[in-house]
């Protein structure tokens, strides 16, 4: 006679727990779950979720209400001086190399840019 655990043998890989202990004892004979070694899915449970948002919810009440206008201004520092344009003493365009010059030059291109950027996001809306 053949046991019945050898008409059937499962392999599971990365699989959520979605069992409770006396299913899974049950089955334990002919199910093999593969979990790797940092695979957070497996190991979620009801309780770890609600401890999860528990957790995010304190810091969302402590930290970003103390925090967030600060690093938002900060981001907003940063970005002003990484797209900011540099100029250096060697640019010069044409005969004159005044600042005047230098400026309608970047506004021509800017504009040029934002033709284009224009065009591309009127063609991917269509």
């Amino acid at each position: 006679s053949v046991e019945e655990s050898s008409l059937l043998r499962v392999y599971a890989y990365g699989t959520p727990s979605c069992v409770d202990a006396k299913l899974a004892d049950s089955v334990d004979s002919f199910v093999t779950t593969v979990v790797l070694h940092d695979d957070v899915f497996p190991r979620l449970t009801p309780t770890s979720c609600r401890g999860l948002l528990k957790h995010l919810l304190h810091i969302r009440e402590t930290w970003v209400k103390t925090h967030i206008e600060e690093d938002l201004r900060a981001v907003g520092e940063r970005a002003k001086t990484v797209w900011a344009p540099k100029f250096r003493q060697s640019f010069t365009l044409g005969s004159t190399s005044s600042s005047t010059t230098i400026k309608k030059y970047c506004k021509k291109q800017f504009q040029k840019g934002k033709k284009k950027l224009l065009s591309v996001t009127e063609k991917i809306s269509r």
